[in-house]
């Protein structure tokens, strides 16, 4: 849901970024931001505590147990890709859909190395720590740099 909202976004950034309009670009991150933070971020973690019974009235007698510590390491990799995400929308109007590219493929190829060996250890949750460890590390650190860098190298018309 959170990329079929983002998504539209970006072709704002690609406006903003051929009209060199800095102050429309930065509006847009903020507003980026907002929408990450209030409509998915912070319903995210106040309806993780709920998953238990949700998973009751949809499936009954049948509703696995769920540790709590898988659901909140879920709920925190879904966290990063919310704001992962809304990075790579930033990147991805402005033309530099390189950097998400070629990050998704050594994430992927990462987390096939790590998650065989984290699940072999830790369970379910090892999967979720080779996905979300590199993605914090790697993708959310350099999109951030990245992102940073082209919203403040659009400069003002001349």
């Amino acid at each position: 849901l959170h990329s079929q909202v983002m998504t539209p976004i970006w072709p704002a950034y690609a406006v903003a970024v051929a009209r060199r309009d800095a102050a429309g670009a930065r509006r847009m991150f903020r507003l980026s931001v907002w929408i990450t933070i209030v409509g998915f971020a912070l319903p995210l973690f106040a309806m993780t505590p709920f998953i238990h019974a949700v998973t009751k009235v949809w499936l009954g007698a049948n509703a696995p147990n769920i540790p709590n510590s898988l659901l909140w390491s879920m709920a925190g990799w879904t966290l990063l890709q919310l704001f992962g995400q809304m990075l790579a929308t930033v990147l991805n109007g402005a033309g530099r859909i390189g950097w998400s590219a070629g990050l998704g493929v050594g994430l992927t190829a990462t987390t096939l190395i790590l998650g065989p060996l984290c699940a072999s250890h830790w369970g379910a949750i090892g999967i979720v720590l080779a996905l979300g460890a590199p993605y914090a590390l790697v993708n959310l650190t350099v999109c951030t740099w990245q992102t940073r860098l082209t919203l403040t190298a659009i400069k003002p018309a001349p």
